[in-house]
């Protein structure tokens, strides 16, 4: 006989509907459980019948409590997830004066790099504060550098260049050499 009620169960499982069956208590008052006194082999058509109602219940509070659980846990990681797309007022106005005042986005960068240390020693301060910090002064010297160091490699060719930087030709060079040599004659 319990092989016949799983039976009946495993058929309802399929054909029970995604919204759980929720009882209120004057209907849990109502449910006859007096059929778990009884032998499987004694039970009636009635208490076959309140045996899988009794299931059936049980499986929707199953998945109720459990739907409930899951939905706790997944709250706090959709608050983390949002978070970080929350900015702070004030920095997106100094990311605004700093972008009319010419500053590249890599620089923004590396001033808010600079402004998260500067929050990790317990201090508080805006991007454009974080400017006048001593790293961000060497970061930009770094940076002017390293441009000095390429525009120098270009020049230390050992050709004369054009005004684009470019090396002359060698019609282009004999051009400029007699222009300038007629210059310097014309002025004596």
């Amino acid at each position: 006989m319990s092989n016949e009620i799983e039976d009946i169960l495993e058929d309802e499982e399929e054909t029970i509907e995604e919204t759980p069956i929720v009882e209120t208590k004057s209907e849990k008052k109502k449910l006859d459980l007096s059929f778990m006194d009884k032998p499987a082999d004694e039970w009636t058509t009635d208490d076959a019948d309140a045996a899988k109602k009794y299931a059936l219940t049980l499986k929707a509070q199953k998945e109720h409590f459990k739907a409930k659980a899951t939905a706790k846990v997944e709250e706090p990681n959709k608050l983390k997830q949002e978070t970080p797309n929350l900015t702070n007022v004030s920095e997106e106005i100094d990311i605004r004066f700093m972008k009319r005042d010419g500053i590249s986005d890599e620089d923004i960068e590396q001033l808010k790099f600079i402004q998260a240390g500067i929050k990790a020693q317990g201090k508080d301060v805006s991007l454009m504060e974080a400017q006048t910090n001593p790293l961000y002064q060497a970061y930009q010297e770094n940076k002017k550098l390293q441009a000095r160091r390429e525009s120098a490699q270009i020049i230390s060719s050992g050709q004369p260049l054009n005004s684009e930087g470019k090396p002359l030709t060698d019609e282009e060079f004999e051009a400029v050499r007699k222009a300038d040599a007629d210059a310097v004659l014309a002025k004596m």
